[in-house]
């Protein structure tokens, strides 16, 4: 049984997982004598396209996960605020990727 406390972290965990795009799933690789539960962040969807959907971009325990994601969360706001670029130009850099990649896919 967990406390309410933990059920509640992990709910703000998987939230803030789904705004970045991201799907939780087990860590592949867990040996039988660790005694942390490691998880991973797999790309959803056509989020990050430069990844195949199957790569664990980051491993780790739900707290350090977090930090990996504020760290993200940062990033985007200091890129954002020295005008290096902001989110229409992500937006359309992945986009592009995208179409490359059907182009790719298309003419085979």
């Amino acid at each position: 049984m967990i406390e309410y406390n933990t059920y509640e972290k992990i709910k703000r965990f998987e939230k803030h997982a789904e705004e970045f795009g991201f799907i939780i799933a087990p860590y592949r690789y867990t040996t039988s004598s660790s005694n942390e539960q490691l998880i991973s962040l797999m790309p959803a969807g056509d989020k990050y396209p430069v990844y195949a959907r199957d790569a664990q971009l980051c491993t780790g325990t739900v707290e350090e996960l977090e930090m990996f994601m504020y760290g993200l969360q940062w990033m985007e706001k200091y890129l954002t605020m020295i005008n290096a670029t902001d989110k229409p130009a992500i937006q359309r850099k992945e986009q592009d990727v995208l179409n490359q990649q059907l182009m790719k896919d298309l003419s085979k």
